[in-house]
C-alpha cells in the first residue's frame, strides 16, 4: 500500500464532510457503489469530499458538483487502467453506471411553480428563451420591443427566480 493510499484510508474514517455537504454523503456513497466496491468506493467518496473542501468555492449545487466529481474520478480511473494495459470499463459504460443528477419530482415541481409565478411580462420572455430557444432578437421582434428590453426582462426573470429559490 502506498503512502498516498494509506493516508487516504486512514483519513476516510476520521474526516467529516465539508460544511453543507453532510446531507449528500449517503447519496454519494450509494453513487460510488455503481463503479467501485468496498474500500475503493469509500476512497472515491473521500476524494470527492476532499476536492469539494479544497475548491474553497461556495458550492451552489452540491449534488451536481459531487456527481460530476465522482464521474471525473471514474473516468480518470478507467483511463489509468487502460493506459496500464488492464481491462477497464469503456468510458461510456462508466457514464451509464453513474446515477443521474436530474432533478427529482419535488425539485421539478418547485421550478415549475417558480416559473409560473413570474409576472407574465417576465415569464413569457423566460419561457421563449429558455424552453423554446428563441434569441432576444427573435423575442423582441415577436413582442414589438427592443432586444435591450428583452435583455432587461430576462435579467429580472432570472433575479426573481433566484430570489424565490433562495427562500
Amino acid at each position: 500500500m502506498t503512502n498516498r493510499k494509506r493516508r487516504r484510508s486512514a483519513g476516510a474514517s476520521t474526516t467529516t464532510p465539508p460544511l453543507g455537504l453532510e446531507p449528500f454523503v449517503a447519496w454519494l456513497q450509494r453513487a460510488a457503489q455503481f463503479f467501485k466496491s468496498g474500500p475503493e468506493a469509500q476512497d472515491a467518496v473521500q476524494t470527492a469530499l476532499e476536492r469539494a473542501l479544497r475548491s474553497g468555492a461556495t458550492i451552489r449545487h452540491p449534488r451536481a458538483y459531487l456527481a460530476q466529481t465522482l464521474r471525473n474520478l471514474a473516468v480518470d480511473e478507467a483511463r489509468r487502467v487502460r493506459a496500464s494495459g488492464g481491462a477497464a470499463l469503456a468510458l461510456e459504460e462508466v457514464e451509464d453506471r453513474l446515477p443521474s443528477v436530474a432533478p427529482d419530482q419535488e425539485t421539478t415541481l418547485l421550478l415549475k411553480q417558480v416559473i409560473l409565478g413570474l409576472p407574465p411580462l417576465y415569464r413569457d420572455v423566460f419561457i421563449l428563451n429558455r424552453f423554446v430557444g428563441l434569441t432576444y432578437e427573435q423575442i423582441a421582434a415577436r413582442q414589438g420591443v427592443t432586444p435591450k428590453a428583452i435583455e432587461y426582462r430576462m435579467s429580472r426573470a432570472l433575479a426573481l427566480c433566484q430570489d424565490a429559490l433562495r427562500d
